[in-house]
């Protein structure tokens, strides 16, 4: 599995190395393929503005092939994302872009659109394990942003005192590795020494109980 650091809009590079920005693969335009743009789930804006971003990009490469947005409802992410990856194997889609929040759930799955010929492209949020996806496009360098949240949190508080985090849901793996990251940058350096993170909860991307989880808090 490749990794992509996605660095500007403008440039999208497939690389043979982790960010090693070598033997790039140059897109051609006018190639025929049918792919899935699949977020979390529908009905959040920033998926919205990433398929609009991806269909500039499909008119761009003059792709006479379908670009379909489509995902699962909130209550259903899980499964329906597993759901339509298994019907883009079948139909033997050219390609899924995939925002998982399915943890390693959707490997099965994943592996089997693979088999079929259909490429997995993850992106804003990879399959924890790393099967199933044949690159990933990080929108951050995950390490970094642990330290970033880290010292925000410091600036905040003024150095001394508790915070928690409230994420989205349990098995969305880049917010998942950037609270990892963040806990790492907590306990390697000194100067967050009296800083306490007394808990992680999680309002599964739902306003209502996003707002009573940090109420609670």
């Amino acid at each position: 599995m490749k990794h992509v650091l996605l660095g500007a809009a403008a440039a999208l590079m497939l690389t043979t190395a982790n960010f090693a920005y070598a033997d790039t693969i140059k897109l051609e335009p006018g190639k025929e393929t049918n792919m899935v743009l699949l977020p979390k789930f529908l009905g959040i804006l920033v998926f919205d503005q990433a398929n609009e971003g991806a269909q500039e990009a499909h008119k761009e490469l003059g792709n006479p092939g379908k670009l379909e947005f489509t995902g699962p409802t909130p209550e259903n992410s899980t499964a329906g994302q597993i759901e339509i990856m298994t019907t883009a194997g079948t139909q033997k889609q050219g390609a899924v872009m995939l925002s998982n929040n399915a943890g390693d759930q959707i490997v099965p799955s994943a592996e089997a659109a693979q088999a079929a010929g259909t490429k997995v492209v993850t992106w804003d949020s990879p399959i924890p394990g790393g099967q199933g996806e044949s690159v990933f496009v990080a929108q951050v360098d995950f390490g970094s942003i642990g330290t970033v949240m880290a010292d925000m949190a410091h600036s905040i508080l003024g150095g001394k005192g508790q915070m928690a985090v409230l994420s989205a849901t349990p098995d969305a793996s880049n917010q998942n590795a950037w609270i990892e990251s963040m806990k790492a940058a907590l306990a390697a350096d000194p100067k967050y020494a009296d800083i306490e993170l007394v808990d992680v909860v999680y309002g599964d991307d739902q306003a209502e109980v996003s707002y009573n989880r940090a109420l609670a808090l």
